[in-house]
């Protein structure tokens, strides 16, 4: 398993290949709609969120005037 996680003893086109099918494996959601449909990302989101609340990481605020939401 080693050698296949490493790559070596692959032909260059077999290690592209088997690097491609691991950038198709279990990859974390590139958008929050996507996390919004997994039951295990709305999870750890809520948990995220918890944390931050009971921590006092940030309090909401007005936006000032011309200022950037993030």
């Amino acid at each position: 398993m080693q050698d296949y996680s490493a790559g070596q003893g692959f032909s260059d086109e077999e290690a592209g290949n088997s690097m491609f099918l691991a950038l198709l494996g279990d990859s974390d959601p590139m958008t929050y709609e996507e996390a919004a449909k997994s039951e295990r990302w709305r999870s750890a989101i809520d948990q995220e969120m918890q944390a931050i609340e009971r921590n006092d990481t940030w309090e909401l605020t007005t936006l000032p005037s011309g200022g950037k939401s993030i």
